[in-house]
């Protein structure tokens, strides 16, 4: 199995043109099960899904700084501080949206 996490960015922001402008290549998902397959083959990768529920991978092709995602988020959304997460931890909206996710996510069964 192959070492993955996740983040779930609950902003309504584009970042697929940050991506391919940093170098990164970007995949197309015919289908879910298709990342799978991809993520086995690609080994190192970005997974993004766009508001609009589009899927892609990114290749990761050449080092990408730490905490990446989190600082291009940022940036698309005005809000570059945000980046520095020991400097703004920002707790109590991290707890409004995990409590927005649960809701969303209650009936869900993982396997």
């Amino acid at each position: 199995m192959l070492p993955c996490h996740m983040h779930a960015i609950p902003v309504k922001v584009d970042l697929e043109d940050r991506l391919v402008s940093d170098g990164l290549f970007s995949i197309k998902l015919e289908a879910p099960s298709a990342m799978f397959e991809k993520c086995y083959e690609l080994g190192q990768y970005l997974y993004f899904e766009d508001f609009n529920q589009e899927e892609s991978l990114f290749q990761i092709t050449r080092p990408i700084p730490r905490q990446y995602l989190r600082t291009i988020t940022a940036e698309a959304i005005g809000r570059p501080e945000l980046a520095n997460w020991h400097d703004n931890p920002n707790w109590e909206q991290v707890n409004a949206d995990r409590d927005k996710l649960k809701e969303v996510f209650k009936n869900e069964k993982i396997s």
